[in-house]
């Protein structure tokens, strides 16, 4: 399942369905290009990093990442964003409140954080699959650099979910939890 289709005929099917993997991989490009300009603004004047780097990421994600869903949301109750969020704590209430939100601000800020850090797609695909399953799963298997990120934020904690970062932890686990 996690390399895709295995024949021609699986293949071909699910194209036919939608099925389009160069469609996400220019996707994740583009995000990671804003990510690029993003460091570049952030290494322009370095005293973000040092400061308020969450609330600059919190405000991007509220920008860019759900800005359909946040626009047909406010629509539907007849609002617009500054009548929710009038003040930099309402906004911070506001992501933190959402647990992939929260997550994702999270990975986002501590690679943000470092200026050598290098977006590439891969770190896109990275940071969304760990904002849904570190929010949303009971145990989540993961690298030891995002692992500690999540536990030096109280993530795992505050979402209830075990973040653990080999198959062996994994196991453990389990075994222990029978």
């Amino acid at each position: 399942m996690l390399r895709g289709p295995q024949d021609d005929d699986e293949e071909r099917e699910l194209r036919h369905l939608g099925w389009e993997p160069a469609t996400a991989r220019a996707t994740a490009e583009r995000r990671a290009q804003q990510e690029r300009e993003q460091a570049a603004r952030l290494a322009a004047d370095p005293r973000w990093r040092r400061g308020r780097l969450r609330d600059i990421v919190a405000a991007r994600y509220l920008a860019l990442e759900i800005e359909a869903t946040r626009e047909d949301a406010l629509k539907a109750h007849d609002l617009r964003l500054s009548d929710l969020l009038t003040t930099p704590e309402e906004g911070r209430r506001f992501t933190d409140c959402m647990p992939s939100a929260d997550v994702w601000i999270t990975l986002v800020t501590a690679k943000h954080r470092n200026p050598n850090s290098r977006w590439e797609p891969n770190d896109i695909f990275d940071i969304d699959a760990l904002s849904v399953a570190a929010a949303y799963c009971d145990i989540v298997v993961t690298e030891v650099h995002s692992a500690h990120v999540l536990h030096r934020a109280g993530t795992p904690n505050r979402l209830a979910t075990r973040v653990l970062t080999t198959l062996d932890g994994l196991a453990e686990h389990l075994r222990a939890a029978a």
